[in-house]
């Protein structure tokens, strides 16, 4: 199950999306915690990365001109409020009342609205541009910048499309609002041909990259990766690089995990965490930052310092954030509480996420932080407050195991039956129903031949159906993920299976560092060679 949230602007169909990451933290003393962390996703990097040119006045000398361009320049080096206040004060100076003058203030203006997040003011501020200069084209691009900021996708897309007929300066905002309208219509159009000349333009280059990664998935790697070699040192380019090497949350997970992974992946990972850090340190000093990508900077330079093992710095990262805009609480507080697990903070973690009861995915991590503190009843409370709330199908999947998971641990049969029954008939991933039904069985099948306790690992016809059934699925492993590989492992570590364990996780784990697959393997071998030598020796049973 992959979460995400969205942070989106009334009435715009350009929608930030905000990850909301998990990360799994495993302690092998204590099992409900690494339950816990079974059905929590390490999510995907995600935040749209929007390209637009700036208004080339720089030949302009005109002392108007400069004049528009000094205020601009302390937007750039991060005072948005600031400038936006000296150049709102220039409309009170004649020069700038009407004409084109006016035109051009207001045009600055909006885009440095639009770059802070305020694209209800960025959409006026941009038709006042227009309406002061209708004949210009870079006006007339202004308009379709409002109307991409209104939501009016096609209208833009017609617009610039036939403003790209002409010559001027306004070429290169058309083009990039082009790629935009069209990527948010999911569109597929002529844009190598449209925008040939504008693709020299880096921003554009970004723009259109934005457009292949939702219209042309296929070719995206490849077009990214071209145009990275090109431009390696563009804050946008190298973003977005970044975004695609951290956007496949199964692989993070794994990663974590203790997966091995392709050649150069761990480089490339501490390049990403430099990347996000970066953002996430300009973006902070901005004034204001722009609150929609704010949070999504967060969680991405969250995430990737805890892929390079930096959990400390990820945690005052976000502390930071937090103390600076505590009204972005929740669209950061997943990550945030499974730092503070991490660190055995369970009271830290349940404050940061008990108060968000609209986000059912929080509300379902905290029933399972409770279970595991002994608090069972009002875990299992939470989770049925979430099932009524009538989640998503993926949510509620999650909900039922999880509600199950707690019945098993705590030894409360009746729940693990009703969830476990409920979750049967939404048919979940049947590999792991299989495992939770193993789970179910140790912890309810009484074991009663003395022999299964002197023998382990229980072998031949004295097995049940449901120790069967872990040995049987390993014939789909070869298409498994290493999450669903590593439960399978784990369940048959469980079950005493110590040779089928070892096998089914051989040359799939890394021994650069220590991680939960590396335990569990480590754990199967050292115990395989004790049953191994328990069978040669002939001592009484008490003293093996």
């Amino acid at each position: 199950m992959t979460n995400t949230q969205s942070a989106t602007v009334d009435g715009v169909r350009n929608t930030v999306n905000q990850s909301v990451n998990h990360f799994y933290l495993t302690d092998r003393d204590s099992p409900l915690v690494r339950e816990i962390l079974d059905s929590v996703q390490e999510g995907g990097a995600s935040t749209d990365v929007k390209s637009f040119a700036e208004d080339n006045l720089e030949d302009d000398d005109r002392p108007e001109i400069q004049r528009i361009l000094e205020y601009r320049k302390i937007a750039q080096d991060g005072n948005g409020a600031t400038a936006i206040a000296l150049l709102e004060k220039l409309k009170s100076d004649a020069p700038y009342g009407s004409g084109y003058f006016a035109f051009r203030l207001n045009l600055n203006i909006g885009v440095i609205q639009q770059n802070i997040g305020d694209y209800p003011s960025a959409a006026a501020s941009l038709k006042a541009a227009h309406e002061f200069f209708p004949e210009h084209h870079k006006a007339q691009t202004a308009l379709a910048f409002a109307e991409l900021l209104d939501g009016k996708d096609q209208a833009a897309l017609e617009r610039t499309t036939e403003l790209l007929n002409h010559d001027g300066d306004h070429r290169n905002l058309a083009a990039c609002i082009l790629c935009h309208a069209a990527r948010n219509l999911n569109e597929e159009i002529r844009l190598e041909e449209i925008i040939s000349e504008e693709l020299a333009s880096l921003e554009v280059k970004a723009a259109f990259l934005e457009y292949c990664r939702t219209v042309r998935p296929e070719t995206y790697k490849v077009e990214l990766e071209r145009i990275y070699t090109e431009a390696p040192d563009n804050d946008a380019i190298m973003t977005m690089w970044a975004l695609s090497v951290l956007d496949n949350a199964r692989q993070n997970q794994a990663f974590l995990l203790g997966a091995k992974m392709p050649e150069g992946f761990e480089v490339e990972v501490e390049k990403c965490a430099e990347i996000f850090q970066r953002d996430i340190e300009i973006a902070l000093k901005q004034h204001p930052p722009n609150k929609l990508l704010l949070p999504s900077q967060e969680n991405n330079a969250a995430v990737s310092l805890r892929l390079t093992g930096k959990s400390a710095e990820a945690a005052k990262l976000l502390d930071r954030a937090l103390e600076a805009f505590p009204e972005l609480s929740g669209d950061v507080a997943q990550v945030r509480a499974v730092l503070y697990l991490q660190d055995d903070k369970d009271h830290d973690a349940l404050k940061l996420i008990r108060p968000h009861t609209d986000a059912l995915d929080l509300q379902v991590m905290a029933s399972e932080i409770e279970a595991k503190n002994g608090a069972i009843s009002d875990g299992l409370k939470r989770i049925d407050a979430v099932l009524k709330a009538g989640p998503s199908d993926g949510l509620r999947a999650h909900a039922l195991a999880t509600k199950a998971r707690i019945g098993i641990n705590s030894l409360d049969r009746d729940t693990a039956d009703q969830a476990l029954d409920e979750l049967s008939t939404i048919t979940p991933k049947p590999t792991e129903l299989v495992l939770m039904k193993s789970a179910y069985e140790r912890a309810f099948v009484a074991q009663t031949n003395p022999a299964d306790f002197e023998n382990l690992p229980v072998e031949g016809s004295g097995t049940s159906q449901e120790q069967e059934n872990p040995i049987a699925s390993l014939k789909d492993a070869d298409d498994w993920d290493f999450i669903i590989l590593l439960q399978t492992a784990d369940e048959l570590l469980a079950r005493g299976f110590y040779r089928e364990c070892t096998d089914l996780l051989r040359d799939k784990v890394s021994f650069h560092n220590t991680s939960p697959a590396l335990d569990t393997l480590c754990d199967a071998c050292l115990r395989a060679i004790w049953v191994h030598w328990q069978k040669k020796l002939t001592l009484p049973y008490h003293l093996k």
